[in-house]
């Protein structure tokens, strides 16, 4: 709530600002009531979906079909089983942290010159016990001037068909029990400017590449730099399958004998 006012001005001149849906509450209070220009207004948020921002007011369900909403206070947006095909704008254009937890199989296809989704000022974290893939056929599929992480059990796929796969800009990317398939188009690099490369919780490249921390760069067994597949993923143990584990730490996390086991496609890695 705010309001603005001329030095001077009576209080049923001042204009007096209050979130979209309270004006009748206002109105009804001792004090407030006597504002008589009261005007609704809707906040709006640095979050961006396919050129358009989200605010209050729509935040709730951001597409109008329930598969994506948005907490501000969290910074967090959800996606349950969201499948988006847009042409016009990145489909996520982000300027702060943020949070996006994945539900279920989501699917964004950006075409034309666009990235799938465009960070600037924030670091990423895609998370959850679902599923996001990302396919940009000019742009970057995930293009941040920050940190990515990836983690809490989920698989990121993100692909090119002209550019990069992901694009950090100097920024830390990091695989935390979750998986990356990174797809690129045998030309460009698949992951070009990643500064530093993290991997926890039994997470290890599974395709026959290394990253160079001195290059900074992903490359193949011949010592070029990645243009093909880059498969991130923690390193299956054993098939546990009908293993009984106990003190379930969440969505697909368990801990056994001490060690920490999550949960993929039916079998347990560590």
């Amino acid at each position: 709530m705010f309001y603005k006012y001329p030095y001077g001005t009576r209080i049923e001149y001042i204009e007096l600002y209050v979130p979209k849906g309270t004006k009748s509450i206002y109105q009804a209070k001792d004090v407030w009531k006597d504002f008589l220009r009261i005007v609704e207004y809707v906040k709006k948020y640095n979050l961006f979906v396919k050129g358009e921002q989200v605010t209050s007011d729509n935040c709730s369900d951001i597409l109008g079909d329930g598969t994506m909403s948005y907490n501000d206070t969290t910074k967090t947006l959800t996606l349950n089983n969201a499948n988006i095909t847009y042409e016009e704008e990145h489909i996520l254009s982000i300027h702060q942290d943020l949070v996006i937890n994945c539900v279920g199989t989501n699917t964004f296809i950006a075409t034309g010159a666009n990235n799938g989704i465009e960070e600037f000022g924030g670091d990423v974290t895609i998370t959850g016990s679902g599923s996001l893939s990302i396919n940009s056929d000019e742009g970057a599929a995930i293009y941040t001037q920050n940190d990515l992480t990836i983690q809490g059990g989920c698989v990121v796929t993100v692909q090119t068909d002209n550019l990069y796969a992901i694009e950090l800009s100097g920024g830390t990317l990091t695989v935390d029990g979750a998986t990356l398939i990174a797809k690129g188009n045998g030309t460009n690099p698949t992951i070009i400017e990643c500064d530093e490369l993290i991997m926890l919780n039994g997470v290890s490249i599974r395709t026959a590449h290394t990253y160079d921390a001195t290059t900074h760069q992903f490359l193949t067994a011949g010592g070029e730099e990645a243009t093909d597949m880059i498969v991130i993923e923690p390193t299956s143990a054993t098939d546990l399958e009908g293993l009984t584990v106990d003190n379930a730490q969440g969505t697909n996390k368990f801990i056994h004998n001490g060690q920490l086991l999550i949960k993929h496609n039916g079998k347990y890695f560590v």
